[in-house]
């Protein structure tokens, strides 16, 4: 139930943040975002964490809560709703991602998540 919550709460700062001090049709990849998220988002982190469930679990909702509001904010270039989002993808993805790129993070492994879905 702590996990639920926790989730939610993310979502809905994810939102309020996006609907507060997102440029409308500005590109903001130059602009330093201020993202919640969970405590340590590396790549290191994340390919520490291959055994742990819950953690790898906490952080692909968290994808999902995101890519929902970017989808919100985004109506006219949406992630395609028929993409696979399910855990399993998002912790595959995760995991390319963070090989190739050690040294970011998965927000920015989700940013680009996003962009692949646009393209399918």
């Amino acid at each position: 139930m702590k996990t639920l919550i926790a989730i939610l709460l993310s979502v809905v700062a994810i939102l309020l943040f996006l609907n507060l001090f997102t440029p409308i049709g500005g590109d903001v990849s130059s602009i330093n975002l201020f993202v919640f998220d969970h405590k340590d988002m590396s790549c290191g982190h994340w390919r520490k964490t291959s055994e742990q469930r819950i953690v790898r679990a906490q952080l692909t909702e968290w994808t999902r809560g995101f890519v929902t509001a970017y989808n919100q904010y985004n109506p006219y270039n949406q992630v395609d709703s028929k993409s696979a989002l399910d855990e399993e993808t998002v912790e595959l993805y995760y995991d390319k991602y963070c090989k190739e790129h050690p040294l970011s993070d998965t927000y920015k492994a989700t940013l680009s998540l996003i962009d692949d879905l646009k393209k399918q």
